[in-house]
């Protein structure tokens, strides 16, 4: 999706990735297979200012699909978690990102 001109990306990605082992659960593989428009899927930029990611919903035909931001200046924490997938046979990682709410320092101004 377009973002404002002039704005550089400094990364992009999908999530889940593509491809079956990077499935989190069997539900979810099973759904890679047979139907991949049933899945949400995140779409991610990162750029100098902040995190903008696009969410799709299953069948984004009846859903609509939202769009979020991120400014660094509101980033508080991030969390790398890492753990095991369905049946303990591969690791997964999580990163979590934590962030304040631009509105609450607005009212402050």
């Amino acid at each position: 999706w377009p973002l404002r001109p002039g704005i550089a990306v400094l990364w992009k990605g999908e999530t889940p990735a593509a491809g079956l082992q990077y499935a989190e659960d069997s539900a979810q593989c099973c759904g890679k297979i047979f139907c991949p428009c049933c899945i949400t899927r995140k779409f991610w930029k990162i750029t100098g200012q902040g995190v903008f990611y696009r969410i799709v919903p299953p069948c984004s035909c009846i859903q609509t699909i939202t769009q979020e931001y991120i400014d660094f200046r509101f980033l508080k924490d991030m969390e790398l978690r890492s753990g095991n997938t369905f049946l303990c046979c591969c690791m997964k990682h999580e990163l979590l990102l934590y962030a304040e709410n631009a509105s609450k320092h607005d009212d402050e101004a």
